[in-house]
């Protein structure tokens, strides 16, 4: 009986003892276990850390990089700025080089110009051999270029000079067609035409008013410029073979000056 109590006993120290050595190894487990796992967290700190790290170098470098390309990309536009100075400076340098040609040229040609002041005080400045169909004044070129005066045209006004100067411009170097004498009593615009025989003599006739075309018959008389009255004649000639005795009258404001008595004695016999 004492032998089996021993046993027992025996045993039950046993199982006790592979109970306690059972859990001590599985604390050791589960201490071992949270240590890796405290270690693996700690990996995954460290990793991360190195990662942001990594992050902020990359980003420093771009940041480098975008600062450095700013400053190139400054370089460059300082550099276009100079040449579109340069150009603009080589610009006006040529525009100045040109001012001055021309200011050349005209001081040049002022020494061949004649001043003609109108009677509204407008002052033309005239190159003197546009001036060679105009008998009024050749002989007074010479003295005005050499003395500097203006020739005061006492009947002619500014309108009417521009319109002077125009035709002596394009009848320089020549001469308006002769016009026929008696002038042909016709009526169409054509026939004009075809007489002054010149396209722009035709338009620059046209674009008178009668009143227009008188007043210039009155400069062209004084100035003496005979192929200019010859081709105003026409035109007034001309817009005359359109109208009847009182049309003609309304048109280029004639006054009649007969009495009652007279144009009724004129009425008897009136012509075929």
């Amino acid at each position: 009986m004492a032998k089996n109590s021993k046993k027992r006993n025996s045993k039950e120290k046993s199982e006790k003892n592979g109970k306690s050595i059972k859990k001590i190894e599985s604390v050791k487990r589960a201490e071992k276990k949270k240590t890796s796992l405290l270690s693996k967290r700690q990996q995954k700190k460290g990793r991360k850390r190195l990662i942001l790290k990594n992050s902020n170098n990359i980003t420093s470098k771009l940041i480098n990089k975008n600062e450095k390309s700013n400053t190139k990309l400054n370089e460059i536009n300082t550099i276009e700025s100079k040449q579109t100075d340069l150009k603009i400076i080589d610009n006006t340098k040529s525009e100045l080089n040109n001012n001055i040609k021309k200011y050349k040229n005209n001081l040049i040609n002022l020494d061949n110009t004649v001043q003609l002041k109108t009677t509204d005080n407008e002052t033309f400045f005239v190159p003197a051999d546009l001036l060679k169909k105009v008998k009024l004044i050749t002989s007074l070129i010479e003295d005005a270029i050499e003395d500097n005066e203006s020739i005061l045209l006492n009947e002619v006004d500014s309108k009417n000079l521009e319109l002077v100067l125009e035709y002596l411009e394009h009848y320089k170097n020549d001469e308006p067609k002769e016009i026929p004498k008696p002038f042909p009593e016709r009526t169409d615009d054509e026939f004009l035409r075809s007489i002054v025989n010149d396209e722009w003599t035709f338009d620059f006739l046209q674009k008178l008013s009668i009143e227009d075309a008188i007043n210039l018959v009155n400069s062209s008389h004084y100035l003496q410029i005979n192929g200019l009255i010859d081709l105003l004649a026409a035109k007034l000639a001309h817009e005359m073979c359109n109208c009847d005795v009182e049309e003609a009258r309304k048109k280029f404001g004639i006054e009649c000056d007969m009495t009652e008595e007279e144009i009724a004695e004129y009425d008897k016999y009136p012509l075929d």
